[in-house]
């Protein structure tokens, strides 16, 4: 009776929330000091459901290989100021899709949001981004956006822009070398003895000059100017985007070409706990959300079509709760609590699993001995 009931109010439920906040607030003239132009927090959260029956395709869509788990997920936006409300709910999508999928997908929805008015390039004139705010996420969202800046810890250094960076130097080291060889005096050649001049054979003579000189070239040091523009590359360095590299407080940029830099492991770890600690909000988000709606935090066990409905009311109806309470480090406490409970369940219900099918095949080995 009580499902029936909830089956016809929830579209008119969350026609009205929709209603209600279909027109997201604008962020402030200042945000923070650190990620003054970020203004949206964005992360998927998944929700287990029950494992599917029949189609082996469904079930390998719904399989979350990072949780380990049969699930859903949804994305949400929580404004980067307090009181951290979510200012976008995306459609819900399979437990398999990767987090910079569903991202990728739904992108338009921020777009327009994160163009900045006039009174806000004014307001905040401190940013790089002057002409639209920026989002921050964490490192499941690195990719390469045209339309849109995105803010990720630094995971590791790519292979193709490592070697780049190599292939950068080693042209520059060998340009620096033809450079000398070609600016060398004349002079050299004639304080060389006659009767060894006389003696060289003809063929010596078509040989670049730095030749005659006791020091290789290619230990030379390289001037102030191109010493300035190129570093050698090393293991303890990591190529970032520009924009990365001018919103971390670093002192100085190493490298700067086609729009990536370079910083070093150390301002890659403080500029990574600098994000981590942004982002918080985002998680006491999900925790206060799971935290109220059981549907949310255990097992979702209705209709999975009913699921996209019943997230986006829990979303808002959060929204509503947040205005009279807070979040708090409680709610992020919570979330991860529910995580490590819901990994632990999958596990214990995969180890039953083969504890069964090892139990079926010796039953079946012990009958075919029997016969």
């Amino acid at each position: 009776m009580a499902s029936n009931s909830i089956r016809e109010i929830r579209p008119y439920l969350l026609k009205v929330l929709d209603e209600i906040f279909k027109n997201p607030p604008r962020p402030p003239k200042f945000i923070s000091k650190e990620f003054p132009s970020v203004a949206l927090l964005v992360d998927a959260t998944t929700v287990r459901c029950s494992v599917p029956v029949g189609d082996f395709d469904d079930a390998r869509q719904l399989f979350d290989g990072h949780h380990n788990s049969y699930s859903m997920k949804i994305e949400v936006a929580v404004s980067a100021w307090p009181p951290f409300k979510a200012l976008f709910v995306s459609e819900s999508v399979p437990g398999g899709v990767h987090d910079v999928t569903l991202f990728r997908s739904g992108k338009h929805r921020y777009v327009e949001y994160l163009k900045k008015t006039e009174e806000e390039k004014l307001g905040n004139s401190v940013c790089n981004q002057n002409d639209s705010w920026s989002i921050m996420a964490d490192k499941g969202y690195q990719g390469h956006f045209i339309d849109i800046n995105v803010i990720t810890p630094i995971k590791r250094i790519h292979k193709a822009n490592k070697t780049l960076n190599e292939k950068e130097f080693q042209r520059s080291e060998s340009e620096s070398v033809y450079s000398l060889s070609s600016t060398q005096p004349s002079s050299l050649s004639s304080t060389q003895p006659s009767s060894l001049s006389s003696t060289q054979p003809s063929s010596l003579s078509s040989q670049p000059s730095f030749m005659s000189l006791s020091v290789s070239p290619l230990l030379s040091f390289p001037s102030a100017s191109s010493s300035s523009s190129i570093s050698p590359p090393a293991d303890n360095l990591f190529i970032v985007p520009a924009s990365v590299a001018t919103t971390s407080t670093q002192s100085e940029t190493l490298f700067t070409k086609a729009g990536m830099s370079v910083m070093t492991a150390k301002e890659v770890e403080i500029f990574n706990k600098k994000v981590a600690k942004h982002r918080i909000p985002v998680e006491w988000f999900f925790g206060r959300m799971k935290r109220l709606w059981l549907r949310m935090s255990e097992k979702y066990t209705g209709p999975r079509e009913d699921f996209p409905a019943d997230a986006k009311i829990a979303c808002w109806l959060t929204n509503i709760v947040i205005d009279n309470n807070s979040l708090e480090a409680d709610d992020g406490i919570f979330y991860r609590k529910v995580s490590e409970f819901s990994n632990k369940k999958e596990t214990e219900r995969k180890l039953i699993q083969e504890i069964n099918a090892r139990a079926s095949m010796e039953r079946k080995i012990i009958r075919k001995a029997s016969k």
